[in-house]
């Protein structure tokens, strides 16, 4: 599983500074979302169950936010160290500062890029960084995931339909709830179909792994237009009127993911390697869109410069993941022990006979 997160990375650090390795995957955002989706709806039906609602948005805020606020952290210093110097703003606090928009709407900016709750309200470019926004959606689904993930399978297509209507509205990726939540519920039905969708896999070696990795190598970097029939169904779609390239991608690219999750689940189970390789993947997606803007504004564009550009973001990535593993993982680790303690503390008490009385 970790090395479809760093390709569906890599695929979104590719649409933003240029062509990687041929990697231009539609909508990679949207398989995150399914990705994130399988991997809820696998934490919240595996025993021991979080102990409620509460300790899951904790858990979930301690894995994202740390990394996030130190990478705000250097996007403010660098914001503040150009304006005392040349009274100048740069990057996104340019763009807001220039954009007339209200005051309202720029204290909204404000405290969702300090929280990430709410990052996909504003503009893309009025956040830190653009690709930033799918963080505000990631937070619109935990809000309601330990409720929507623990009801029936039927209740849940009925999401995925609703959700699908939603995105035909006009600003259907800026709504505070709700925002992709088809996709994350793509990847919970995933879950849920393991059984089914990872038959197989369980008798292939091990080591074949890589060979599926290799496939999906090809996927993102042909998209459903990398074989001669999904070219004639593409094209025939949009030549009708049905959609636009960019939609038949972020509709269909997401549920080939889908079916690819619990056959790489089994496949990838324990394998240190591809858990090194899906971890440093978030850092990557953090990072990426500053050092993008970056080197585009003082280096141009170019195949080397694309190339400089990931070299210099994979390094940035790696050392955040070494911070994390070695400052707040383990600050993670004690307070996912005393959360698990509390709850098998009320569990028991739950459990316990009634006093007899007399």
């Amino acid at each position: 599983m970790g090395a479809l997160r760093m390709i569906l990375a890599m695929a979104v650090f590719s649409a933003h500074a240029g062509d990687l390795f041929g990697l231009h995957w539609i909508s990679a955002r949207h398989c995150f979302f399914a990705l994130s989706g399988f991997f809820i709806q696998m934490l919240l039906s595996r025993p021991p169950a979080p102990g409620g609602a509460r300790d899951f948005w904790v858990g979930r805020f301690l894995r994202l936010y740390p990394l996030y606020a130190l990478v705000l952290a250097f996007f403010l210093a660098a914001v503040v160290g150009r304006w005392l110097a040349d009274g100048t703003l740069i990057g996104a606090a340019g763009r807001l500062a220039n954009s007339g928009m209200p005051s309202a709407y720029a204290v909204l900016t404000g405290v969702a890029s300090l929280t990430m709750f709410g990052l996909n309200i504003p503009s893309s470019s009025h956040i830190p960084s653009g690709p930033l926004w799918a963080l505000g959606a990631e937070m619109s689904f935990y809000l309601v995931a330990p409720w929507l993930l623990r009801q029936s399978t039927l209740l849940l297509w009925a999401v995925l339909v609703c959700g699908l209507s939603l995105m035909l509205t006009r600003y259907g990726n800026h709504l505070p709830i709700g925002t992709g939540i088809s996709f994350f519920v793509v990847g919970a039905l995933s879950w849920r179909g393991r059984a089914w969708l990872g038959r197989g896999f369980e008798r292939l070696p091990r080591f074949a792994w890589p060979l599926v990795v290799v496939a999906m190598l090809y996927l993102a970097s042909h998209g459903i237009g990398g074989t001669a029939t999904g070219r004639a169904w593409t094209q025939a779609l949009i030549a009708q009127g049905f959609a636009d390239p960019f939609t038949v991608g972020m509709l269909v690219n997401p549920v080939i993911v889908a079916l690819l999750m619990p056959g790489l689940l089994v496949m990838t189970r324990g394998n240190s390697i591809d858990r090194l390789v899906g971890d440093l993947a978030y850092p990557l997606y953090l990072v990426h869109g500053f050092i993008v803007e970056a080197t585009q504004a003082r280096f141009g564009t170019g195949p080397a410069v694309t190339m400089w550009t990931f070299g210099a973001c994979v390094a940035l990535a790696a050392l955040l993941l070494a911070v994390d593993r070695h400052v707040f993982e383990p600050r993670r680790n004690g307070w996912h022990a005393v959360a698990l303690a509390r709850w098998q503390r009320l569990r028991l008490t739950a459990m316990a006979p009634p006093p007899v009385a007399g």
